[in-house]
């Protein structure tokens, strides 16, 4: 098989994969080496560059297409009308937490938000975010979750290692509280 139709097929399959196309399973059906194929993917990430409406990503360990973020306000605009996946203040911050401390169990949870969670569960599990991830070996034996590679695509993730650092939130949320107290010192400069 030449180059270029090694590339056809490669861009014929990540145009219909629903997910990430891992170069391992192309290798595998091409019956070509690894190598060959991460070549032809880099190919493809040039070809599919910051001046085309798709974008070639890796994500979840795999490659796939997705919109390029540039023209991110005529997408918004389409999607509006589009069924959303809505998730709860709570979905969220269970969410978060599964996330963080995976695998983790429903009391383990509850002891961090200081609420029941199973109804975020069952929504989470429901949306695919979060899986069992086997029970933990204590009494009662508890079942462990964990995200999802639904999860990681949804979030455009290459894997759990990608979430933002503790450091980094802690930089973002302090963000807004220095500005105000700035603010404050130079209105009270300018009053006195």
């Amino acid at each position: 098989m030449e180059r270029e139709e090694i590339r056809g097929v490669i861009e014929a399959l990540l145009y219909m994969s629903d997910e990430p196309l891992k170069v391992e399973d192309v290798s595998k059906l091409l019956k070509i080496p690894p190598s060959t194929i991460l070549e032809e993917i880099k190919v493809l990430e040039k070809k599919y560059n910051d001046k085309s409406g798709v974008v070639l990503k890796r994500v979840a360990e795999g490659y796939m297409f997705k919109s390029n973020h540039k023209y991110q306000p005529y997408l918004k605009e389409f999607i509006k009308n589009l069924p959303k996946m809505k998730l709860s203040m709570a979905a969220l911050e269970t969410l978060a937490i599964i996330a963080y401390k995976q695998p983790i169990t429903i009391p383990e949870i509850l002891k961090i938000r200081g609420v029941k969670s199973t109804g975020a569960i069952k929504t989470l599990m429901e949306k695919k975010l979060i899986v069992p991830r086997g029970r933990k070996k204590v009494l009662g034996k508890p079942m462990m979750y964990g995200t999802s590679k639904e999860f990681l695509i949804h979030f455009g993730l290459n894997s759990i290692e990608d979430l933002p650092k503790e450091e980094e939130i802690k930089n973002l949320l302090n963000f807004g509280s220095e500005e105000e107290e700035k603010i404050e010192v130079k209105n009270s400069e300018n009053n006195s």
